[in-house]
């Protein structure tokens, strides 16, 4: 039988939560808030059962961390994605984790093909002494929060309503490197973000949101494109930020960026100076919208 691998510390485990939890979204903070630990999988689910190829992730393990206390992550594979509900529950659950409490979402599924459903959990409890507890799906206006929904919010840049279902900004970590300094040199210097491959960046544009340097929480505008003034051919979507209020030197830091609020599309600009005048713009929108 393969071997199970989860990283994190299993210290102590009283009430686990169980899910991708991608996005960590308002649903999924409900089952965090009532958890000492929560079990994640990595690599996402769907992209190793080939559900979705090449799946861009709306949290990191990097992001999950920050937003989630007692993260354990088990590594799915292949292999694991066979086990039978009643395998799963006992490598998992019963022999790695013993919590006394597993609580999960009422569209929980487990084992291949999702075979085990809530019924199948419950009986799984009710054999080991395990209490179950099963929450319902969070709804915004009727309709369940779930990761797909917002995952299309942030692929067609609709950030403000990702924000309602999210609780909270779209995070990006990212390590700050050195670009082209064409912000600075612009009059407007920005920290220019690299963000992991598999991570979801939302629809080019400009948007505005927070940036945590230290113990600060500093406004910001934050532009995501291929900065189509300047270059008419270029293939990797750019995310820098301008820190509103902030004087310093960032290089090689890492930088956590909340994106609230969408401000403008992407636009290519006749001149330079029509540029400027539009960032200025966007600037000002950054400082004085309500997010």
């Amino acid at each position: 039988m393969p071997s199970l691998k989860i990283t994190g510390s299993k210290k102590n485990i009283r009430v686990l939560g169980i899910g991708v939890f991608d996005g960590v979204h308002l649903g999924h903070q409900d089952i965090v808030s009532r958890c000492d630990h929560i079990l994640t999988f990595s690599p996402h689910p769907d992209g190793v059962l080939n559900k979705r190829k090449g799946i861009k992730y709306l949290s990191t393990l990097r992001e999950q961390r920050q937003l989630i206390k007692g993260l354990l992550v088990c590594k799915f594979t292949p292999e694991v994605s066979q086990w039978t509900p009643e395998v799963f529950f006992q490598k998992v659950i019963v022999d790695s984790l013993k919590p006394n409490e597993v609580v999960v979402g009422e569209d929980f599924g487990f084992g291949a093909g999702r075979a085990g459903n809530l019924e199948t959990l419950q009986l799984l409890g009710n054999k080991f002494d395990i209490k179950i507890t099963v929450l319902p799906l969070k709804t915004e206006q009727g309709q369940p929060i779930k990761s797909s929904v917002i995952r299309n919010m942030v692929s067609e840049g609709k950030l403000t309503a990702c924000t309602q279902l999210m609780g909270r900004g779209y995070l990006l970590i990212g390590i700050v490197i050195r670009g082209e300094s064409r912000g600075r040199k612009l009059g407007f210097p920005t920290a220019n973000l690299q963000i992991p491959s598999h991570k979801l960046l939302p629809k080019p544009g400009v948007y505005a949101g927070w940036t945590k340097v230290g113990q600060r929480n500093l406004r910001s505008m934050i532009y995501i494109g291929k900065k189509p003034t300047f270059h008419a051919d270029e293939n990797e979507q750019t995310v820098e930020v301008h820190l509103l209020d902030f004087d310093g030197d960032l290089y090689g830091k890492q930088l956590a960026v909340s994106i609230c609020i969408e401000i403008r599309e992407e636009q290519k600009f006749e001149s330079v100076s029509l540029l400027i005048d539009q960032i200025q713009r966007d600037i000002q929108a950054a400082k004085t919208k309500e997010f």
